[in-house]
């Protein structure tokens, strides 16, 4: 809002155009510096350089015209809950690997509808230590010439007692030499890392992630604590990457004793018992296909105090606190 400028339009539509920027005659007041050197190549920040307030209200805006859409014209969206934290929040962190032009290894994030990483293993999204961890491995794999790498994986957690855990994968489509050698070296520079991996995946596909993991140090689970309820998380179970964020909306859920809990596509549990910690006499149901998840959601309910009932393999788990 309030920006003046020369645009060009790129995409007629019906009811509306969609323009590019050629340059600014005069910026809006809402707009501010930005740290991230490559905010204008990556495009992974829509809201980057305008003020943390302002962000909220476009958020807002958004919900309402999408509801409007809809044909919900009539509601009142209420103000955008912010995180507490608007920087180094994500607890998830996985990065494409590749060869330069210059032979060199490249690790960073995907242009806007392209296949071209733009380098970057410090993004202001992540904690410092996953960009630490980021760059090493980065300046290894060029160093060491290990070939096949595809995809730079890592998850951190922080529990009730305060102690972090952080797991590290490296996607490849086989196994690297001397990779304990790597692994060790890598606990060692990085005391934080509680657990190293490998993931094998040969598929000419988009997804990241293949079926088969190699634990090659330490262990694969992180534990974090979420509206105080701590959970094991494997590396391939879903996980609300802003913990704080979540927090704020599965408090809005006003469970109350007495009240039966379907938790669809569960994963490892997280909704359903974040939103029935501390309430008795509750049902919990979770239902969900990947078998790490399954394990993690049982293990998890059993942590926070349910008696698991009933359990289908790789489908369902009931459960009563």
């Amino acid at each position: 809002d309030g920006d003046t400028v020369e645009a060009k339009v790129i995409k007629e539509c019906s009811d509306y155009d969609v323009a590019r920027i050629e340059r600014i005659i005069s910026p809006s007041p809402f707009r501010e510096e930005h740290p991230c050197p490559v905010s204008g190549r990556c495009g992974g920040c829509t809201y980057v350089g305008i003020t943390r307030e302002h962000e909220l209200e476009l958020k807002r805006r958004t919900v309402g015209s999408t509801m409007r859409k809809a044909g919900l014209g009539g509601l009142n969206v209420a103000p955008v809950l912010a995180a507490p934290e608007r920087y180094g929040y994500r607890n998830k962190l996985q990065l494409p690997i590749a060869v330069g032009k210059d032979g060199k290894a490249i690790m960073g994030y995907y242009a806007p509808r392209s296949h071209e990483i733009i380098p970057c293993t410090d993004c202001l999204l992540q904690s410092p230590v996953m960009s630490g961890i980021a760059t090493w491995l980065c300046e290894q794999i060029e160093r060491r010439g290990i070939t096949g790498a595809r995809h730079l994986f890592m998850r951190s957690g922080t529990d009730s007692r305060g102690e972090v855990s952080l797991a590290v994968c490296l996607v490849s489509e086989s196994r690297p030499k001397e990779i304990e050698k790597l692994a060790d070296e890598l606990l060692s520079s990085f005391p934080s890392v509680t657990g190293f991996l490998l993931n094998y995946n040969t598929a000419d596909t988009n997804v990241i992630l293949g079926e088969r993991y190699e634990l090659i140090r330490g262990t694969e689970y992180v534990t974090d604590c979420l509206c105080g309820v701590d959970f094991r998380i494997s590396p391939a179970s879903f996980y609300q990457v802003n913990r704080g964020g979540a927090e704020l909306a599965y408090e809005l859920a006003g469970i109350r004793s007495g009240d039966r809990v379907l938790d669809l596509y569960c994963g490892i549990g997280s909704i359903g018992l974040s939103v029935t910690s501390g309430i008795n006499d509750v049902s919990l149901t979770g239902i969900e296909i990947v078998p790490a998840a399954v394990e993690n959601a049982v293990y998890n309910a059993e942590r926070a105090g349910f008696r698991v009932l009933e359990r289908e393999e790789l489908a369902s788990a009931s459960g009563r606190r």
